[in-house]
Parts: structure tokens; C-alpha cells; sequence
């Protein structure tokens, strides 16, 4: 059996189309701290919580952890204390890059047909004009809270419950790897994970609010300039194709008062 791994992305992570010379860059903006959303004027007067930035995995998908020898932590990469599902291990994400450093080459990026494409920035507002490259590209801490970058893999797109979820599934050389790493620093986390594990990165709120709709703005943080109006995606996925997946985030695993809604979704910009 071919060694793989699959990446899902769940919530406000922004899939920004020709960053890199090759592949996709995936860019989850820092949506963490209310008084930062509360210095743009449209945030004024819609409601968005703040949002918190994590990587999931399955404890039984990890082989082994190897910290880099500049520290035995990393800044920025840190557990997250929960109770809901011990079989999962939960870390925050502060200013962190996630790749996966073995890809295979020779298994070039495709992209699935499906009937339920990510809901694209450029179309729900036209003309929003480029992406920021001091959240898409500069690794400013409190810009972005995590990039992750893909260079092969094919890609699709599934629902989770009512929200749009981008996966992505990597064949790797070896035994699959995912390296996490510091925007400030050379220091890093090496994972290597069994074949067939599947890594969860979320950026979504601790509790769903009823009703919420606004969330979808957070994806506007990757623009140069936040539209006056943007466009929000409050159209769900068709309900004959929402799946049941495997290491879903935490804050998922109960539908809590409002539930998963379309301004939880994934988006492609531009």
C-alpha cells in the first residue's frame, strides 16, 4: 500500500490559488483576539467571536515526535487541555507553518470534480482586488495564525454536516511526515505519522452561536482591503452529500446550540 496522508480543513482556512509557484497555499487568518476584529469598522456591527487556530490527530496515527534541537518546545505549537475525546491530541496554532516534506513529486496536484465547489471570494464580492501578502505570504504573527502548504495531492471537496470542508490526499515518500515550524524562528516539530492518517486543521469559534452568519467574513482578513459590504456564503451544502469523516475537530464533536452552519466554511480566494 502506498504511503499517504490525508489533510482536512475545517472553518475559516482561506485557500489562496497561485501564491506559490506550485501547489496551494492554505492560510488560516488570526481571528483570535476580539479587540483586533473590533478595529475594523464592519465588525463594529455584526457579531463574529473570535476564532482559535488547532491541528487534530488521532494519538493511534502518531509513530513518533521529533522536536528541532534549537528548543525542546516551539513557540506557538501548544496542547490544548481537553476532556471530550482522549484519543485525539489537540494543539493550538500561534504563527505556524505546517507542511509535509516528503511528498512525493511524481503524483502531481489535481483538483476533484465535485458538486459542491468551495465558495470562491472573488465571486461573492467582485472586484475585491488582490490578497494581502502581509497575511498570504510574510509570516506576520497575528496576520495569519497558520500556513499550510501543499505542493502535490488531489484535492476535493466534502461537507461536514452544513458546512463546505476541503480535503486533500498526499502521497508521500516514505513514511509520512508533517513538519511544523515557527514563523519567527528556525525551530520545528517533526510528526511522522502511520500511512492513511488523516491530520485535521481547524480555525473555527469554541462555541457556535444560533443563527450565526457573519463568520464568513473572517475569510475578507486575506484581502488587501476589507470590502464595505463583503460578500457571506450562507448557502449549505447540498444535504445528499454531507459525509461522515473520521478526527473531526473537537469543537465539532457536539453539535453544540447552533451547529455547524455554511459561515463555518472553507473558502478559495480569489
Amino acid at each position: 500500500m502506498a504511503n499517504s496522508v490525508t489533510v482536512q480543513f475545517l472553518g475559516i482556512c482561506t485557500h489562496m490559488m497561485n501564491t506559490l509557484p506550485k501547489g496551494r497555499r492554505v492560510v488560516l487568518p488570526d481571528a483570535s483576539d476580539a479587540a483586533t476584529l473590533s478595529n475594523n469598522f464592519w465588525f463594529h456591527e455584526h457579531t463574529v467571536d473570535p476564532h482559535l487556530a488547532r491541528l487534530q490527530l488521532r494519538i493511534e496515527d502518531i509513530v513518533t515526535m521529533s522536536a528541532s534541537e534549537m528548543s525542546p518546545g516551539l513557540i506557538g505549537f501548544t496542547a490544548y487541555a481537553q476532556s471530550v475525546d482522549t484519543s485525539v491530541i489537540v494543539w493550538n496554532l500561534n504563527a505556524i507553518t505546517l507542511s509535509i516534506p516528503n511528498e512525493d513529486p511524481s503524483s502531481f496536484a489535481t483538483i476533484t470534480p465535485s458538486p459542491i465547489p468551495l465558495p470562491s471570494l472573488s465571486k461573492l464580492t467582485p472586484g475585491l482586488g488582490p490578497a494581502s501578502p502581509l497575511v498570504t505570504v510574510d509570516q506576520i504573527p497575528t496576520m495569519a495564525a497558520a500556513f499550510f502548504d501543499v505542493i502535490t495531492g488531489a484535492w476535493g471537496t466534502v461537507a461536514m454536516k452544513k458546512a463546505f470542508v476541503a480535503t486533500v490526499d498526499v502521497q508521500t515518500l516514505g513514511t509520512p511526515t508533517l513538519r511544523v515550524g515557527s514563523f519567527t524562528s528556525g525551530e520545528h516539530v517533526t510528526i511522522y505519522l502511520k500511512t492513511g492518517a488523516i491530520v485535521s486543521v481547524s480555525n473555527l469559534e469554541e462555541d457556535k452561536v444560533e443563527g450565526d452568519t457573519a463568520d464568513f467574513a473572517l475569510h475578507y482578513l486575506t484581502a488587501q482591503s476589507f470590502p464595505g459590504t463583503p460578500g457571506i456564503n450562507t448557502e449549505a451544502p447540498p444535504s445528499g452529500t454531507r459525509q461522515v469523516t473520521t478526527n473531526i475537530p473537537i469543537s465539532l464533536l457536539d453539535d453544540g446550540p447552533g451547529g455547524i452552519t455554511p459561515s463555518c466554511s472553507n473558502s478559495v480566494y480569489p
